[in-house]
């Protein structure tokens, strides 16, 4: 075969497989609303905005309010586990009051539930079978949170062994995923 020939079968079936792979590229942004307990959460709302639609998410709801702005910026993705009301009234008075009252603390307490990218469960659920059983997830706030699977659930796994269950995952908000958890996990620092 002549290397011009070769040359010209190569450029074309590289030119049209690029063309047919572009009938599957999108530019237009899809619209993507997942029900949990009677709210319908939107992807074209913020973490903030869907949140504000359940009931139970008052305490995540007082964080995201200081701290979503300067957080998630246009055109960043992050998967943010949310724990319900619940998991901050179980904890001892003088811990939530300590947790609620220190600025830099409570700062660090938010950004360990936040991981950049998005990270649905199918591909948390491969990460942990990918090392062993669990995989440490980098937090905005620099330190890593372990995530297991137990009895077929997430679990969220703190250096002191404080756990927090996945209850309800892959829904979407603006800036990428959230998880719901029971339970709280602390950063070490």
């Amino acid at each position: 075969m002549k290397p011009i020939l070769v040359i010209s079968l190569f450029v074309s079936v590289i030119f049209s497989s690029s063309l047919c792979a572009q009938k599957y590229v999108s530019s237009d942004d899809v619209l993507v609303e997942t029900e949990w307990n009677g709210v319908t959460f939107s992807s074209e709302k913020s973490l903030f905005e869907n949140l504000a639609l359940a009931p139970g998410f008052a305490e995540t709801g007082l964080l995201l309010e200081d701290y979503e702005q300067d957080i998630f910026k246009e055109g960043t993705m992050f998967t943010v586990f949310v724990s319900v009301d619940s998991s901050y009234r179980a904890l001892p008075e003088e811990t939530y009051k300590a947790l609620f009252s220190e600025g830099n603390a409570l700062e660090q307490f938010f950004k360990f539930y936040i991981i950049p990218g998005r990270l649905d469960s199918y591909s948390l659920k491969k990460a942990i079978a990918n090392n062993s059983g669990k995989a440490y997830l980098r937090t905005l706030n620099g330190e890593n949170l372990g995530i297991k699977e137990v009895n077929g659930q997430l679990v969220l796994v703190d250096s002191q062994n404080n756990t927090a269950t996945v209850t309800a995952s892959n829904f979407y908000h603006s800036n990428g995923f959230f998880h719901i958890v029971e339970g709280l996990v602390f950063p070490s620092k």
